[in-house]
């Protein structure tokens, strides 16, 4: 069950920085990516892309 803690952190991540979110995550990937950590990283790729998810989402919405 780890996609709905992805789409938890994610929301997290956007609620506190914004449109920055997935710049901040995708550095958290390339941190983990550096220190070796692979579980961490793809953790974080993982967050990074959902981040992209939600947002792309919340872009799209139309107002009648």
């Amino acid at each position: 069950m780890i996609a709905p803690k992805i789409s938890h952190l994610a929301d997290m991540m956007i609620e506190k920085f914004g449109n920055e979110a997935s710049g901040h995550a995708m550095q958290r990937a390339l941190e983990m990516h550096k220190s070796g950590d692979a579980d961490g990283e793809s953790l974080w790729l993982k967050i990074f892309e959902k981040i992209r998810e939600i947002q792309d989402d919340s872009n799209n919405i139309k107002i009648n």
